[in-house]
């Protein structure tokens, strides 16, 4: 197998006191390899660089009052690399000699191009006549669409919650299934015993039960130095970062996306002449859109 070449990025921040620009390549990219062998090796490349710079995440939002850090946290399902910082950010391809097509967005590309005409074919449709390009601008189309109305990036990617509390034994993250939590950060309004300190809340592994549909609860151990406190008591602030969404683009959602497809196109806008006439019966495409939608429920917010 030969190496098709390399991939050159430009990673900046903005809004951040002491701003990084990163620069870096990728290499060892082989004509055999699928888009998610090309994603791994990117992925884990990058975050070589990134960690070189020192601008790896250290799974710890900054505190309430400080503004943001020049940290990334990078994660991947299938194809699609996600990532993250807590400071506003850019990134570019500087160069591309691997002979790879990649789209950066808001919104994750949730089907490769493969698999978008092969899921095609499975309901006739054929894409023989369009360009890379042209599909992977229908790919951005459809999977915003997807994201928007479920709610849910599907693919593995980082949040950031900062939450006033009110008295609850427990707090819901918002977007699951839940991979991962990290180390919360709390301020309290005041403190009544000088042994309280937010640190004493900031073990995950052991104060907190976290639940993959995105339940927190917090382990009330009674020692002297919580003496019964709660992280989540009221007008205590807590703010946290976590991992959601799958390991694997689900089927449904790819098939769901070929489905859409025809959708998008004015040509679809009739269905096949009935049997014995010459007149085209008008598609009702918002039905379709909602019958679509309802076998996605499960994945909804």
């Amino acid at each position: 197998m030969v190496a098709s070449g390399t991939i050159g990025f430009s990673l900046k921040t903005f809004d951040t006191s002491l701003d990084v620009t990163i620069t870096g390549s990728v290499s060892g990219i082989l004509t055999s390899d699928s888009e998610s062998d090309i994603a791994r090796k990117i992925l884990d490349q990058t975050k070589i660089i990134i960690d070189q710079n020192g601008a790896t995440y250290d799974s710890s939002p900054e505190s309430i009052n400080v503004g943001p850090s020049a940290q990334f946290q990078l994660t991947r399902t299938d194809h699609c690399i996600c990532f993250w910082s807590q400071a506003q950010f850019s990134l570019e391809i500087t160069s591309n000699t691997a002979g790879t097509f990649i789209l950066i967005s808001s919104c994750p590309g949730l089907i490769t191009v493969n698999d978008f005409v092969r899921y095609g074919v499975s309901i006739n449709q054929d894409y023989s006549d369009h360009t890379t390009e042209e599909l992977a601008t229908h790919i951005e189309l459809l999977s915003d669409d997807i994201v928007s109305t479920l709610r849910n990036n599907i693919v593995l990617s980082t949040y950031v919650i900062d939450n006033w509390c009110n008295m609850t034994d427990a707090i819901k993250l918002p977007v699951h299934p839940v991979v991962k939590m990290d180390s919360p950060v709390v301020k309290m309004p005041f403190v009544v015993y000088s042994l309280i300190s937010s640190d004493a809340f900031l073990d995950v592994t052991d104060r907190y039960i976290v639940q993959s549909d995105g339940w927190v609860n917090y382990r009330n151990t009674q020692t002297l130095l919580m003496d019964g406190n709660n992280p989540f008591n009221i007008h205590n602030q807590w703010k946290v970062t976590w991992v959601a969404g799958y390991f694997q683009i689900p089927n449904a959602i790819k098939l769901a996306m070929a489905r859409l497809a025809p959708l998008y196109t004015s040509y679809s806008a009739y269905e096949e002449l009935a049997g014995g006439t010459s007149r085209a019966k008008f598609k009702d495409e918002e039905k379709e859109r909602k019958t679509i939608f309802r076998s996605l429920t499960g994945y909804m917010l």
